[in-house]
């Protein structure tokens, strides 16, 4: 079994054929669910998994939500799907109106931006995403970015993870750069991966570095 998050687009037909079951078996396996018409986005459902040890078919498209950071009503709260700490809102976005800015509050300070999905055990996934840094006039770069992809079971236990460490060197100043991380197949009895950016900055640091168009998907086989 897996625990999949409900993503928007989504409908029970759409994930029945994602995950090469039926609507009936996901309705067996989800008596909560009473209108097969409507299921809401973040709302976790149990799908029923093959446990063959063989790729499944990918769901399509970006597995996060508000990738972009648009749905984020109050700067220094969580945006709508993420978990933020010392991180703000800000309008020195790659596109749309809003990104997110590590070490907003405190850029002497470590920062984290994160968001868990559901996956699929013996599958490969991409991340993609833009950094870039705001610098502060006359202002001390002395950073590292650390981003992560943590895959975990049913019991939110640790099956496996990829990362990548960038320094300030490797981050621009001037604008936004695309980087990618691509994980290995996830282990067996992964159901879900969490997205994490942390920021960490040496204590003479006075600059940010802000985040956006955060996409994290399937690859298929």
């Amino acid at each position: 079994m897996i625990n999949y998050t409900v993503k928007p687009g989504d409908t029970l037909f759409k994930i029945a054929q994602n995950f090469n079951t039926t609507v009936e078996n996901i309705l067996e396996l989800n008596p909560a669910i009473k209108n097969p018409n409507l299921i809401n986005i973040g709302q976790v459902i149990i799908i029923e998994s093959s446990g063959t040890g063989e790729p499944q078919p990918c769901p399509s498209g970006n597995l996060l939500i508000n990738s972009s950071f648009e749905d984020w009503a109050v700067p220094d709260q969580n945006p709508s799907g993420w978990q933020v700490n010392n991180v703000y809102r800000t309008t020195l976005s790659n596109y749309g109106y809003y990104a997110a800015e590590m070490g907003a509050a405190a850029p002497n300070r470590q920062a984290a931006l994160t968001q868990i999905t559901s996956v699929q055990a013996v599958n490969t996934y991409r991340l993609e995403f833009y950094l870039r840094e705001s610098e502060q006039f006359g202002g001390v770069s002395q950073y590292q970015m650390d981003i992560k992809v943590v895959f975990y079971n049913n019991s939110m236990q640790v099956t496996g993870q990829v990362n990548t460490v960038l320094s300030q060197t490797a981050i621009p100043n001037n604008s936004f750069q695309l980087y990618t991380l691509t994980t290995d197949k996830a282990p067996i009895n992964s159901t879900s991966a969490e997205v994490r950016f942390n920021f960490m900055p040496a204590s003479r640091n006075d600059n940010t570095v802000v985040v956006d168009n955060v996409v994290f998907y399937c690859l298929p086989e």
